[in-house]
């Protein structure tokens, strides 16, 4: 089933793939049948289409109050079959982000793109007023769609979240929040421990720089880095679709 799913991946998410290698592709894939098992998902088929989801809201998103559509559904669908319930999990889906990500995902995009082109001395220049103000003027300000369809609740907890990830990483304790924000916002609570993007875990806890401050800069710019090289490969997979 492994490698059925491997070459599935290699169809849908070539971009995916070819940033992950085969081996970081099988540690997503692992990851995905043990947490669609959690479920009762076991056909090949359906934990496809679990991964497909980790791949568009984080490994952990059964878990995430930012995506509460998931747990809803997971929760209505106890009593059917497991083909059934995924097509109820995936029109759970659909319902709740439509609005949130737009057609073709055009407002995740351009969430991505804004923080593309973000200068990290514009964030290092956010100095004044309460943190927890200022982290829901910036998540408002890089994914306002988000931010509009978030829950109280689950603002509380996102902000509060990222504080605590730029004490555990040693970044600046205002920069860092900001920083730490955008990662949960673009790719999931738990995205600090994703396989699907281990370039986050790698650079949070990357050692040798002690500076809060530049530590936190060399986080921010291998997000960036990362998401242009992303866009990139998303241009060529369109390009070969388009030919």
């Amino acid at each position: 089933m492994r490698r059925d799913i491997l070459e599935y991946l290699w169809r849908r998410f070539p971009h995916h793939c070819i940033v992950l290698t085969d081996a970081g592709t099988y540690s997503v894939i692992d990851l995905g049948i043990a947490r669609a098992a959690t479920h009762g998902f076991r056909k090949a088929e359906d934990v496809c289409s679990w991964i497909v989801l980790m791949i568009y809201f984080g490994s952990y998103f059964d878990e995430d109050l930012q995506y509460p559509w998931a747990a809803l559904a997971l929760k209505e669908a106890q009593g059917l079959d497991r083909t059934s319930a995924i097509q109820r999990l995936f029109a759970h889906m659909n319902e709740a982000t439509d609005a949130m990500l737009g057609e073709n995902g055009v407002n995740y995009r351009k969430a991505l793109s804004f923080v593309g082109k973000l200068d990290f001395d514009v964030i290092l220049r956010d100095q004044k007023g309460d943190l927890q103000q200022s982290l829901r003027r910036w998540m408002h300000v890089v994914f306002p769609e988000k931010s509009a369809v978030l829950s109280e609740e689950c603002k509380v907890v996102v902000t509060a979240s990222a504080a605590k990830w730029a004490e555990k990483y040693g970044l600046g304790e205002r920069c860092g929040a900001i920083v730490s924000l955008l990662f949960l916002l673009l790719s999931g609570s738990r995205s600090d421990q994703d396989p699907i993007r281990p370039w986050i875990s790698g650079s949070l806890t990357a050692t040798g720089v002690a500076d809060p401050e530049a530590k936190t800069r060399l986080v921010y710019e291998t997000l960036r880095s990362t998401l242009r090289r992303f866009a990139k490969l998303d241009r060529f997979r369109d390009a070969e679709t388009e030919a």
